[in-house]
């Protein structure tokens, strides 16, 4: 039971924490914005989301029937939204325009298309070794935490 209500309380605050930002609306012509949206789509970061999901929640044990389309039908509730609103914001807190342009000029390189095209498939891998390997140790840390 205790499992089971940590799991609903894990996957609640996932949600919240990725629809939390939903105020503001960027302008559509923004160009840092178009350099984010640009670099977004070069490293796949729709689908790295949608991996991490879905990963969270088969660890979970989520008691859903098809959780790829869980974690999809969220990213594509959330993206527009999640992208002006969560992230331009944050990468303008660390990133200046010139610097985001810098890595999109990376990320169209060998080196860099080869990271953004495996990056999802590494979330994917090191989430199951984690499963497989981590999950007694990070239930007992949980446990010893809710003490």
């Amino acid at each position: 039971m205790k499992k089971a209500f940590l799991s609903l309380a894990m996957l609640i605050a996932m949600i919240a924490s990725l629809t939390a930002c939903s105020d503001a609306k960027a302008q559509s012509n923004d160009p840092y914005q178009n350099e984010i949206e640009k670099m977004l789509e070069l490293t796949n970061a729709r689908e790295v989301m949608v991996t991490t999901m879905v990963n969270l929640y088969t660890n979970m044990h989520l008691p859903v029937c098809d959780i790829n389309g869980l974690s999809e039908a969220i990213v594509d509730g959330i993206w527009d939204d999640y992208v002006t609103e969560c992230v331009v914001p944050v990468y303008k807190k660390y990133f200046s325009f010139d610097e985001v342009k810098a890595l999109n000029d990376f990320y169209g390189t060998p080196l860099g298309e080869k990271l953004a095209k495996n990056n999802s498939q590494i979330i994917n891998e090191c989430s199951q070794l984690t499963s497989e390997k981590l999950t007694g140790r990070i239930q007992d840390i949980v446990m010893d935490y809710l003490k």
